[in-house]
């Protein structure tokens, strides 16, 4: 097993955007208001429950609701968008002449973490998947976080200051396109189909999210993909230029 080194972002008086209300966005916030920073949470819809207008507040977060604007993300060091919040329909609103820098909440939370990751994507299957590995590691004896896409996200672990022997993660190709140091000392992919192609601009976009779940691996790291997509992944500069080994299952 590796030995990791977490290096958390340094958001001290940062001015931190998150884009929706959901669990992950949450998350973000108040890992973000951990880490020192300022937070404004933005979400789209005109109305929420007031309990939780009122829980933002308390936690010490400014909260704006409406259609996105320009003023929105005004002074904005870092921008986490929500998993579903396309990219292309955000990055116009940004400052140009400072443009914020976009990490998702996965890759707030791994930035945080020292602990081995087992994470999984693909088309289909990635919850059966995550859900009897997280079974057979705690079958060992082992204690397993399991979330990401599945339902909790990464940051409510970090968050709670527990330790666990295994962290176990669903990854979305939403979450993926917003990694840039994330690594898994297991990266598994499944399967790859057309699929959220209302979200991704074609097909290539939405592999290239799904292969950054290789791109930091280190060389005792595993990577562990399908065989018969070894013609069309196997040059991919996501893998080909990781030192991980390559397992091609069939």
């Amino acid at each position: 097993m590796p030995v990791t080194v977490s290096t958390p972002p340094d958001l001290r008086d940062a001015l931190v955007v998150v884009v929706g209300l959901g669990a992950s966005g949450q998350s973000a916030a108040r890992l973000c208001l951990r880490l020192g920073a300022r937070v404004r949470l933005v979400d789209r819809r005109q109305e929420v429950d007031p309990a939780l207008v009122d829980a933002i507040k308390a936690m010490g977060a400014e909260l704006i609701l409406g259609e996105h604007l320009p003023e929105h993300f005004a002074g904005a060091d870092v921008v986490i968008p929500s998993p579903g919040a396309p990219l292309a329909k955000l990055r116009p609103l940004f400052d140009p002449n400072r443009p914020p820098e976009v990490m998702g909440e996965m890759e707030l939370a791994a930035r945080c973490l020292a602990d081995p990751i087992i994470a999984v994507t693909g088309s289909n299957g990635k919850t059966t998947t995550v859900s009897l590995m997280a079974h057979m590691l705690e079958a060992t004896g082992r204690s397993v976080f399991l979330g990401g896409n599945i339902g909790t996200p990464l940051s409510e672990y970090v968050l709670s200051d527990e330790k666990k022997d295994f962290v176990v993660v669903e990854v979305s190709s939403f979450q993926l396109q917003t990694c840039v140091s994330f690594r898994p000392w297991v990266a598994v992919l499944l399967n790859l189909s057309p699929n959220h192609l209302d979200y991704h601009a074609d097909m290539a976009e939405y592999r290239d999210a799904k292969m950054c779940l290789f791109q930091n691996q280190l060389e005792e790291d595993r990577s562990i993909l399908p065989a018969d997509l070894e013609d069309e992944l196997g040059d991919h500069p996501g893998l080909s230029h990781s030192p991980a080994r390559k397992v091609w299952y069939r």
